[in-house]
């Protein structure tokens, strides 16, 4: 379906929109609370977060004109993007603590994991809306397994333990749409454990061993492996009810938060904002999901259904396991909080599946054709 500019912007979903650039906005200031700390006053990070923001605003509005439908007749191209594009980083790409995560061109980084994170919503999207019906079947079973795991395969291989974790999970909760059999499920988690246990004596480095002994007992080794959780948690802590105000929270502006940026940019808002303040922030996110569960209900095609579904699960398990690890509940992984967080790749990818989203409501049950044409 073609929409003219006056059509499709009577039928955008202004509430998700809005609701997303505030999050955007949460994010402005945490960097500008960042960009204080010390003498230097150094902006980079606001600057091009701003930028990137804007990139992520324009395609996100181009991708929300373009019929998301089209994406389905190319998902075997997407798939076969998204192995090239992380085989590519594994012989290419440069080593940034510890992982082979990233294209560097001009001094600026290009991480290949968050646009595959797209492309494999709109092939998981595209599998399950075709094999539904069959997928217990063992046939279509294994080769949804198969496809699903050469792409965890190959971000483990970079290794990047928390995108193969937020990849996976959003594959599982989408079988689970699908209606898949418990005995499947119960194979699923065995080998789940097994995977866990081999990474952990051939596959896991010794950093990432840390982390997870770090989170059953942060205090074994609290200026070391335990610095950043310990930290973080002071930050949230600190806040109390009213925050510090902006840029006067002591872990962030003495630098006691390591990579406040970025996997800690949670910390440096609860700092600032405190306890009322993050209401506000949750808010905003409970906004975006209703938004994005009023979408699902309008929803005209199971192509649509399991694209609103795969970016429900995206963003709920990356801002559940981002405020988790700043909390103190579960393990330092490296996942971003969508928005918020530093990082031109992120900001834009998490843009562009919000541009899917207004794709299908724009085009959904909700809207008549004589309202469109009216």
């Amino acid at each position: 379906m073609r929409l003219s500019l006056r059509q499709g912007f009577k039928t955008f979903d202004w509430l998700l929109f809005a609701g997303v650039l505030v999050l955007w906005g949460f994010g402005l200031l945490a960097l500008y609370s960042v960009a204080l700390a010390g003498a230097e006053n150094n902006y980079t990070y606001l600057i091009r977060h701003l930028i990137f923001g804007g990139v992520g605003i324009a395609v996100c509005i181009a991708m929300s004109f373009l019929d998301y439908r089209i994406w389905r007749l190319y998902s075997i191209w997407i798939y076969a993007g998204i192995v090239a594009l992380l085989g590519a980083v594994l012989i290419f790409g440069a080593t940034i603590r510890g992982t082979t995560g990233w294209f560097v061109v001009a001094d600026q980084q290009f991480q290949p994991v968050e646009f595959a994170k797209v492309g494999f919503l709109l092939f998981l999207a595209a599998f399950e809306s075709l094999y539904a019906r069959f997928i217990n079947m063992l046939r279509y079973m294994a080769l949804n397994v198969l496809a699903v795991s050469i792409i965890l395969c190959l971000i483990l291989l970079q290794p990047d333990f928390g995108s193969a974790m937020l990849f996976g999970g959003v594959w599982m909760m989408l079988l689970l749409v699908t209606g898949i059999r418990k005995k499947y499920i119960l194979l699923f988690a065995v080998c789940l454990l097994a995977a866990f246990a081999a990474g952990w004596f051939f596959l896991f480095a010794d950093y990432q061993k840390d982390r997870v002994l770090t989170f059953l007992d942060p205090a074994r080794d609290p200026l070391g492996s335990g610095y950043n959780i310990t930290q973080s948690v002071i930050a949230v802590g600190s806040g109390k009810l009213f925050g510090r105000g902006v840029s006067f929270g002591s872990q962030s502006q003495l630098k006691f938060l390591p990579e406040a940026q970025t996997d800690f940019i949670f910390s440096v808002l609860a700092e600032d904002l405190g306890f009322i303040g993050m209401l506000v922030f949750f808010a905003f996110w409970l906004l975006v999901f209703w938004r994005i569960v009023t979408a699902l209900r309008y929803a005209r095609d199971d192509f649509g259904l399991f694209m609103v579904l795969g970016t429900l699960a995206i963003l709920l398990m990356q801002l559940a396991v981002n405020v988790g690890m700043n909390m103190g509940l579960l393990p330092v992984t490296g996942i971003t909080l969508p928005f918020v967080s530093y990082g031109g790749s992120s900001l834009v990818s998490s843009f562009i599946i919000i541009g899917l989203i207004e794709s299908m409501y724009m085009r959904s049950k909700r809207w008549s054709v004589a309202e469109l044409a009216g």
